[in-house]
C-alpha cells in the first residue's frame, strides 16, 4: 500500500482547512492564498477561500472567488450553492436563484438548495413556486423542522391559514422547542380568531424564550381577543420593560386602558408612542378618541387633524373629526368630515349614521331622512342610536330648536 504525498499546494490548503476549522479565518485566507500562489488552477483553494471570506462578511471578494472555482470546475454543485448564498446576503436574489437553479441541475438530491431557493421565491412574492420548492425538499428531507416552518410561512403569506397551521405544527413535532414556529402558529391561530390555541402557543414560546418583546406583545393582542384586558395590559407592560422603545406596544396598551375608560393612562400611553415614533396617524387616531371621550374635543380635533396629515385617507379619523367637531356643535365642518369619510370608504355605515344625525340639528330633513335610511338598510338600529345621544325626541327638538317630520320622529322612536 502507497502513501500519496500531498502537493505543497494541497498542504497549505489542508492547513487552510485546520485554521478555518478553528475559527481563525484571516489566516485560513492567507494559507488559501499561499496554495493558489503555489496552484494558480486550484479549484478547491479557491472555493474554500470563497468561504472564508464569505464567514468575514466580504462578500464581493468571496463572490469572485467562487466564481474563479466554477470557471476550473464548472460542474461543482456545491459551488453553485455557496456563491447563490453569498448572493442572497448582498440582496441580488435573482443571481442567487440562478445559481440555486444551477446547483439543482448538477444534484437535484439536495433539499438545503431547494430550500434556499424556496426562500428566495418567497422573498420575491412567489409564494406558489417557494411551497413547491419546500416541498420537494420535504421530500428529500422529511426530518427537518425548518422547512416545514418555511412552508408554513409561504402558505401563510397565501392566506392558506389551515396549511400554514399543518405545517408548523409538523414542524414543532419534529422540534418541540422550536420558539418561533409557536410564535407564527399562535399569529396564525389569531388570524382565524382563536386567540385560545394563540395564547397557549404564545405562553409556550415564552417559556422558551422568556426575553422576547415581541411575543408578550402577540399574547396581549390575544388576551384582548378573548376580552382579558387587565392580562394583556399586564403583556403590553412586559413587552415595554424588554423592549423600551417599543412603539405600538405603548400604543395597543393605550387602546387597553380606553376600554377600560382610564383616559389618562391612556393618553399618556399614546403620547409616549407618539415620542418614539413622531406622526404616527395611528397614535394621533386613538389619542384623539381618547380625547374625546374624555370631553376634550379640542384636543381630539388637534390630534384627528395630525393624523389625517399623515394618512389623508384615514377615513376613521375623519369620522372621529366629524363627531368632536360635532360636539363643539360645529356643525359644518362636521358634514364635510363625515362626507369626506364616506367619499373613501361608501360603504361607513357609522359616516351615514352621524352625517344623518347632524343634518337633523340642522334641520335638513330630506338629507337627513337619506343618511338615516342608508344607515338603517345597512343594519344600524337608528332608534337605539338617537336615544343612546338623546333622551327623547322633544329633548332634541328644544335643545335644537327644530322641529321633526311624523316620518322622521318614527324611525327615531320605532
Amino acid at each position: 500500500m502507497s502513501n500519496v504525498k500531498e502537493s505543497p499546494a494541497q498542504v497549505s490548503r489542508h492547513q487552510g482547512d485546520l485554521l478555518l476549522q478553528s475559527g481563525q479565518i484571516a489566516k485560513a485566507i492567507e494559507a488559501y492564498s499561499h496554495a493558489i500562489e503555489l496552484n494558480p488552477n486550484f479549484a478547491e483553494a479557491y472555493y474554500n477561500r470563497g468561504l472564508a471570506y464569505g464567514l468575514k462578511g466580504h462578500y464581493d471578494n468571496a463572490i469572485e472567488n467562487y466564481t474563479k472555482a466554477i470557471e476550473l470546475s464548472p460542474d461543482d454543485a456545491d459551488t453553485y450553492y455557496y456563491r447563490g448564498l453569498v448572493y442572497s446576503r448582498k440582496g441580488d436574489i435573482d443571481r442567487a436563484m440562478a445559481d440555486y437553479t444551477k446547483a439543482i441541475a448538477l444534484n437535484p438530491e439536495d433539499a438545503e438548495v431547494y430550500t434556499y431557493r424556496g426562500l428566495a421565491y418567497g422573498f420575491k412574492g412567489d409564494y406558489d413556486r417557494a411551497i413547491v420548492d419546500y416541498t420537494k425538499a420535504i421530500e428529500l428531507n422529511s426530518e427537518d423542522a425548518n422547512i416545514y416552518c418555511y412552508r408554513g410561512l409561504a402558505y401563510d403569506r397565501k392566506g392558506d391559514i389551515v396549511r400554514a397551521i399543518s405545517d408548523y405544527t409538523k414542524a414543532i413535532e419534529l422540534n418541540p422547542d422550536f420558539a418561533e414556529v409557536y410564535i407564527y402558529r399562535g399569529l396564525a391561530y389569531g388570524v382565524t380568531d382563536d386567540y385560545d390555541h394563540a395564547r397557549a402557543d404564545y405562553t409556550k414560546a415564552i417559556a422558551l424564550n422568556p426575553e422576547d418583546a415581541n411575543t408578550y406583545y402577540y399574547r396581549g393582542l390575544a388576551y384582548v381577543g378573548i376580552g382579558d384586558v387587565d392580562r394583556a395590559i399586564s403583556d403590553y407592560t412586559k413587552a415595554i420593560e424588554l423592549n423600551p422603545d417599543f412603539a405600538v406596544a405603548y400604543n395597543n396598551r393605550g387602546q387597553a386602558y380606553s376600554g377600560k375608560s382610564d383616559y389618562d393612562r391612556a393618553i399618556k400611553d399614546y403620547g409616549i408612542a407618539l415620542k418614539l415614533e413622531p406622526g404616527n396617524a395611528i397614535a394621533h387616531t386613538n389619542r384623539g378618541q381618547a380625547y374625546g371621550l374624555s370631553g376634550d374635543y379640542d384636543r381630539a380635533i388637534a390630534d384627528f387633524t395630525k393624523a389625517i396629515e399623515g394618512q389623508p385617507n384615514n377615513a376613521i379619523a375623519y369620522i372621529n373629526r366629524g363627531i368632536a367637531y360635532s360636539a363643539v356643535r360645529d356643525f359644518d365642518r362636521a358634514i364635510e368630515n363625515f362626507t369626506k369619510a364616506i367619499e373613501l370608504q361608501p360603504n361607513y355605515v357609522d359616516a351615514y349614521t352621524n352625517r344623518g344625525l347632524v343634518w337633523l340639528h340642522l334641520g335638513e330633513s330630506d338629507k337627513a331622512r337619506a343618511d338615516l335610511t342608508t344607515a338603517r338598510s345597512m343594519g344600524i338600529d337608528i332608534s337605539a342610536v338617537f336615544h343612546h345621544l338623546y333622551e327623547s325626541v322633544p329633548d332634541f327638538e328644544w335643545s335644537n330648536g327644530v322641529k321633526l317630520p311624523d316620518d322622521i320622529v318614527a324611525m327615531l322612536t320605532e
